[in-house]
């Protein structure tokens, strides 16, 4: 299609699996960066709660066009290469600066940077009006219950689908804490992280009636902590560094581009949010002795994590991954030494596979790892194994879709179902979506040949012919009940697949329309079966057991 050439924003598939294999490898190089990055900047604790420092892509885009100037390296040396094609001015500056043969594009480059100033605009008004409603819902009376008490603090969020029928259901931590001794639970409280801004006030109005007890961070805060979270970036905006380099490329004009976007991040923002709520909980004498955490090492995590280390020493801090992920390339779930060493981390990970414990996780011997129990995924041990998908031969069988929480991937599924819905392929076939918490519900609204499901996932799955999601658990749970699946490909960056190992079922990987119709003839011709994967189910989920569940509160 373009040999010649690398389209930044439209890689041909060889190029994708290229890009696949540079992140894979380069987790250790990006760490190293940003070690000498810190170095550069004096050591100023504060960067390490900066897009910047994230390595998360979502928060920042440096780390995708890190891989992409990998990947300009490998065609270089190649001699293959022409011309690069990239989405903004300072990107083409880095890749001129080293290969001043190349013939440089910039992509609607004035555009892009318009786009990028308009989503700067947007994040202020987002943390601005956050901030005016948590400061409206602050009740002063609900904090008189708390002081002078031991307690256990518990991480929860307020997502809009989370309060259907007027009733919070809270999907993260409640099982551990019906689970929890009576002295723990007595003085035991959930305390949520605001998600969805514009209902806050709905969210409290329906938790008062919950029978969970809840300890609110906005009845602590005060107007100083929301106006230093919001410009928390603005005194970072200077880089303190004449150079540093990666991989060749002198890249401080993209770091400086991305730090001046990082300005009103949100995610930093409810970072410092975070830390400025355990330091008025100090300040009102509430003895904190336990905080469990649903812990993916975002910055709300760091912001937690340095707010317990400062404030509250002797408590302990448990980090909660109760989840699987592809932990190989989404490469900011591991914390790092320098994370440990600027105290952003908790004291110990709560894990439910041994194998994630033993491989993602094993090298980290800065920090203690536990066993704890799959709950959110408890019902893979107990569902029927046996039960027969379809009785009646003559009824269509179901592809179930599975959302993740990426909007992104969720369009893209859209945009493939529209083009298939009258191919007879597909048509065999009922189509069954289940949404993810954070899908819009007016994304797949109009969608008429769709059965939106709100059913359990799991009878669900046993219902399901074929299997089809992205970066979700749910994959892992579809192999271990050996259905067809056929996941989801990246066509903008990474492909993220949970299945860490090859299950026995052969996964269709799909990057277009074309190529999901002939997934679904080829795996037409494969019969499902009707046993469980227990290899496999042992492998990456914990039974509950009391000895691995009292490792959250011991």
């Amino acid at each position: 299609m373009h040999s010649n050439i690398l389209y930044q924003s439209n890689l041909t598939l060889d190029q994708f699996k290229k890009l696949n294999q540079i992140n894979l490898r380069n987790k250790s190089k990006i760490e190293r960066l940003l070690k000498t990055f810190y170095k550069k900047v004096n050591s100023n604790q504060q960067w390490i709660l900066s897009p910047l420092m994230s390595r998360d892509k979502v928060q920042c885009r440096l780390y995708s066009d890190l891989n992409f100037l990998e990947l300009i390296n490998f065609y270089v040396k190649k001699k293959n290469i022409k011309k690069v094609v990239v989405n903004n001015y300072f990107l083409g500056d880095v890749i001129k600066q080293k290969y001043k043969h190349l013939d440089i594009e910039i992509s609607g480059g004035t555009i892009k940077i318009i786009s990028d100033l308009t989503i700067i605009i947007k994040s202020f008004f987002k943390v601005v009006l956050c901030s005016i409603f948590m400061i409206m819902a602050k009740k002063k009376s609900r904090n008189k219950y708390f002081y002078n008490k031991k307690i256990t603090l518990i991480e929860t969020f307020f997502f809009n689908n989370l309060f259907k029928n007027n009733n919070f259901q809270e999907r993260y931590h409640l099982d551990v804490y019906k689970k929890f001794p009576k002295k723990i639970k007595k003085n035991c409280y959930f305390f949520p992280i605001n998600l969805s801004i514009f209902s806050i006030k709905r969210f409290l109005k329906i938790t008062n009636k919950s029978n969970l007890k809840f300890i609110h961070p906005l009845d602590f805060l005060k107007l100083e902590d929301y106006t230093k979270s919001i410009f928390f970036n603005f005194h970072l905006n200077k880089l303190p560094i004449s150079s540093i380099k990666y991989e060749n490329f002198e890249i401080k004009k993209i770091l400086n581009y991305y730090n001046f976007l990082s300005n009103f991040n949100f995610s930093s923002f409810l970072g410092k949010l975070n830390f400025y709520f355990l330091q008025r909980l100090k300040e009102n004498n509430l003895k904190v002795e336990l905080i469990i955490d649903w812990y993916e090492n975002q910055l709300i995590d760091k912001g937690l994590s340095l707010g317990k280390n400062t404030f509250y020493p002797n408590a302990k801090l448990k980090g909660h991954v109760g989840f699987l992920n592809d932990f190989k390339n989404i490469h900011y779930y591991t914390p790092t030494k320098l994370e440990s060493d600027v105290n952003v981390i908790p004291d110990e990970l709560l894990l439910i596979s041994k194998e994630i414990k033993n491989t993602v996780f094993g090298k980290l011997g800065f920090i203690k790892k536990k066993i704890v129990p799959a709950i959110r995924n408890k019902n893979i041990f107990n569902i029927n194994s046996k039960t027969k998908i379809n009785k009646n031969k003559n009824s269509r069988k179901n592809i179930l879709i599975v959302l993740s929480s990426n909007i992104e991937e969720s369009r893209f599924i859209k945009r493939v179902l529209k083009d298939l819905f009258n191919s007879p392929e597909i048509k065999k076939y009922n189509i069954i979506l289940k949404p993810h918490v954070n899908t819009p519900d007016k994304l797949f609204k109009d969608e008429k040949k769709l059965q939106i499901s709100n059913k359990s996932f799991y009878k669900l799955l046993l219902d399901a012919e074929i299997v089809v999601s992205g970066g979700t658990t749910a994959t892992i749970e579809a192999a271990i009940m050996n259905k067809k699946i056929i996941l989801i490909g990246n066509t903008k960056d990474i492909t993220l697949n949970p299945l860490l190992i090859q299950s026995e079922n052969s996964e269709e990987v799909f990057y277009s329309s074309n190529q999901f119709s002939k997934s679904l003839k080829k795996l037409s011709l494969k019969k499902n079966k009707n046993t469980k994967n227990l290899k496999l189910l042992n492998l990456y989920f914990t039974r509950y057991k009391k000895k691995y569940f009292e490792n959250f509160y011991n």
